[in-house]
């Protein structure tokens, strides 16, 4: 009778270690590969695929100088004037780590002239991108007969919890995108409006509403240049320094060029039209030893003709 007994118990501890090694007790379900682990059900629903837009660094900085003078076409001022415009609005899209441009007039006394326009175009950062997604709660394989119940349970609630938030991610991901195209339209429209007082200061003398520039007796560019210099030193982006003007030299000129300062500073000459070739070859000389000297990154001219390439870039 032990011995039945005996075998009796022997038979079901035997039954038992069967079932068990069959639906995973050596890796139960409270493991931590196992949807039962609260760990594990955290992990799988806790990543809501927040957008997020992307700063773009510095905005860049451009300093802009102006010759209304005599010897100047007036026409190529114009030009000059428009070219610049439709250069900065290129910088109010998606994408773009936005600007500080601000210019001035050659006067007599270029350093003490007031500023002709200022104009800030915000950074809008790049499209919204989203997170990537909590992965979908994984129903275990076999989950122990003793805690079968809790097991599919826990499983339900980590699957309805994971839908929930997939769901809330995408309402999130559409509405920041919807915000970010409403920011850029916005930023765009302004920068529109500012642009536009810009090109009034280069339109006909006809035109009533035209905020004419002033008619110096000389030109002090060295001042001009001195003041765009200070200006951009505060700018920690990239910066660059633009004159649509001949450089033409006349009276007294309030500058140190020994001490002009436009470390890092790309500039750029445009609608450069001097008298003859050998005055042009002459004048680029100087004008290019004076920016190197001073610590401009590069020097370039362009004339009237020339194929302008988009001017005001992040590197």
């Amino acid at each position: 009778m032990r011995v039945s007994v005996a075998a009796a118990g022997t038979v079901w501890l035997v039954l038992f270690w069967v079932l068990a090694n069959a639906c995973g007790v050596t890796q139960p379900c409270g493991s931590e590969t196992s949807i039962t682990n609260r760990e594990t059900v955290s992990a799988l629903t806790s990543s809501s695929g927040t957008p997020t837009v992307g700063s773009l660094g510095e905005p860049i900085g451009i300093e802009i100088i102006i010759d209304p003078t005599d010897s100047y076409q007036r026409d190529l001022m114009r030009e000059g004037v428009d070219l610049i415009a439709d250069q900065l609005e290129e910088l109010a899209h998606a994408g773009s780590p936005g600007a500080s441009a601000g210019g001035i007039w050659v006067t007599e006394r270029s350093r003490e002239a007031a500023r002709v326009f200022q104009i800030g175009i915000p950074d809008i950062g790049s499209v919204p991108t989203s997170a990537a997604p909590a992965r979908a709660p994984q129903q275990p394989d076999c989950a122990n007969p003793f805690e079968k119940s809790e097991a599919e349970a826990t499983f339900q609630g980590a699957q309805n919890a994971w839908a929930a938030t997939a769901t809330a991610a995408a309402f999130s991901a559409d509405e920041a995108v919807r915000q970010h195209r409403d920011a850029v339209d916005a930023v765009r429209e302004k920068t529109g409006e500012d642009l536009r007082e810009l090109r009034r200061h280069a339109l006909p003398e006809t035109d009533p509403q035209a905020l004419m520039p002033p008619d110096p007796s000389y030109s002090d560019w060295g001042g001009a240049f001195w003041r765009a210099a200070e200006a951009l030193v505060t700018q920690h982006g990239e910066r660059y320094l633009v004159a649509v003007g001949d450089l033409l030299e006349t009276g007294p000129q309030d500058v140190d060029y020994d001490a002009l300062d436009l470390s890092g500073v790309e500039v750029i000459i445009l609608h450069y039209l001097p008298d003859s070739a050998e005055e042009s070859v002459q004048q680029k000389i100087l004008w290019t030893e004076r920016f190197m000297k001073a610590g401009a990154e590069s020097v370039t001219f362009y004339g009237r003709d020339a194929a302008v390439p988009p001017l005001f870039q992040q590197r």
